[in-house]
């Protein structure tokens, strides 16, 4: 892979920078060095390479703004440009490349990317906006692409400042890292992985065969607790029955009670209704004797005795009337001992005539 041309606008120390950095075509030059006093954008210029190369993640408006110039007022379509240009051999042909990323805030204020890889006139094309099933797709296609030419695992071994590898070689990671990228770039981490993923599910196993055991303990302990509710289900719906039993019976006697309480009830009514018809009889009565005081207390009995008398006139003189007549039939009869004197001469004269008669020769 041979970088030729970096360009980057809006991104950290750099307003706008394009830079051609590609090599002599004799071929002699094959190295390129980037020198500049502290705070002059070297370090910037590798992250700017990076970034062209590899994309920055930018997750939030406060991380674009860190991204972003300090020059650069956040406006509507303000962007972050980052595009490298550069060149490769696929299948023993020089391929040349062109690489382009941007970022901006959209209308919701969040950060969204574009990604457009030219590959002699063939353009690859992602981004937010594109549905994800097609992004993915060529996102792929994308990554695959820098991978043949450079992969990141081996972005640090190449791409570095002397700062960032003066520390390396204090802490002695260099080789570290240099070998880790080898690994990584060989292939020879997929078996280490394996390995690794081996021992885990070698674990796994482990662990689930001593799950089982502990689940086969487990069934084996719920299995007799289950007969023993079983047998304490049993013995409760026993108690169940008799309590249902007993519930009946107390149900038809409070049944019974609460008959004779409504019978009681309505027999209290009547008598109570009774005995409101007798305080109002009483206190009728009561009213009836007071008024008639009254009224004898407060009629004028010179008034009331001469109508009384005019009333009872013609009564008393069909009385004096009949009076009368009666002592006049008492005259026309027979006094008792005029009626003796009578009953004792019809006696005589019957005796006499019977005497007579039963004696025939001695009235001849």
């Amino acid at each position: 892979m041979e970088i030729k041309k970096i360009r980057a606008q809006n991104f950290k120390t750099y307003k706008s920078l394009e830079m051609d950095i590609s090599m002599p075509p004799d071929g002699e030059q094959n190295i390129i060095l980037i020198g500049g006093a502290n705070g002059g954008g070297k370090t910037t210029f590798f992250e700017a390479i990076y970034g062209a190369l590899y994309g920055i993640q930018i997750r939030n408006a406060e991380e674009f703004r860190q991204y972003l110039n300090a020059g650069v007022e956040v406006e509507k379509d303000v962007k972050i440009e980052l595009e490298i240009h550069f060149s490769g051999y696929v299948m023993g042909k020089e391929q040349q490349y062109v690489l382009r990323r941007l970022y901006l805030l959209n209308s919701e204020n969040k950060p969204v990317e574009t990604v457009r890889l030219n590959l002699h006139g063939t353009i690859f094309q992602y981004g937010t906006f594109m549905a994800l099933p097609e992004r993915q797709k060529n996102e792929e296609a994308v990554n695959k692409i820098i991978k043949a030419n450079l992969p990141k695992e081996l972005s640090r071994y190449f791409l570095f400042d002397a700062m960032v590898a003066g520390n390396l070689l204090q802490a002695d990671q260099l080789n570290q890292v240099i070998r880790e990228n080898v690994v990584e770039v060989m292939g020879f981490n997929k078996y280490l992985r394996l390995a690794g993923v081996s021992k885990q599910l070698q674990q796994e196993y482990a662990a689930e065969r001593l799950q089982q055991e502990q689940d086969r303990e487990e069934y084996k302990r719920l299995t007799e607790l289950k007969g023993e509710k079983e047998s304490e289900k049993v013995r409760l719906q026993i108690d169940l029955n008799q309590c249902l039993e007993i519930q009946f019976s107390e149900k038809v006697q409070y049944q019974k009670a609460k008959e004779g309480i409504s019978q009681t009830e309505v027999l209290g009514r009547q008598i109570q209704e009774l005995e409101n018809r007798e305080r109002s009889v009483n206190e009728r009565e009561r009213q009836y004797k007071g008024q008639l005081i009254e009224f004898a207390n407060t009629a004028d009995l010179q008034t009331f005795i001469p109508n009384l008398a005019e009333s009872v006139k013609s009564e008393v003189s069909s009385i004096l009337k009949y009076k009368s007549e009666k002592e006049q039939e008492r005259q026309n009869t027979l006094s008792e001992k005029q009626l003796l004197e009578i009953a004792a001469a019809v006696e005589v004269f019957i005796i006499t005539r019977l005497s007579a008669t039963d004696s025939p020769d001695k009235a001849e």
